[in-house]
C-alpha cells in the first residue's frame, strides 16, 4: 500500500505516518514487519519509532 503512495506523500510534503505492526508473539510476522520498517526509513526517509504494535513515522 505504501508503494503505491510514494507520490502522494512526496506531494504532502511527508506528513507522519502510524502504522500498525504486530508484535513478537507473531513470529511468522516479524520478517513483513521488519520489511515495513525498513521501507519507511530507507525508501520513504523517514525515522521510525515503534512502541509495541504502533509505529509512528515521521520526516
Amino acid at each position: 500500500m505504501l508503494k503505491g503512495a510514494r507520490k502522494w506523500i512526496k506531494q504532502s510534503n511527508h506528513p507522519a505516518l502510524l502504522l500498525e505492526v504486530w508484535g513478537d508473539y507473531m513470529p511468522t510476522q516479524i520478517p513483513k514487519r521488519e520489511a515495513l520498517i525498513k521501507f519507511v526509513t530507507e525508501t520513504l526517509g523517514y525515522e521510525v519509532e515503534v512502541f509495541g504494535e504502533l509505529c509512528i513515522a515521521i520526516p
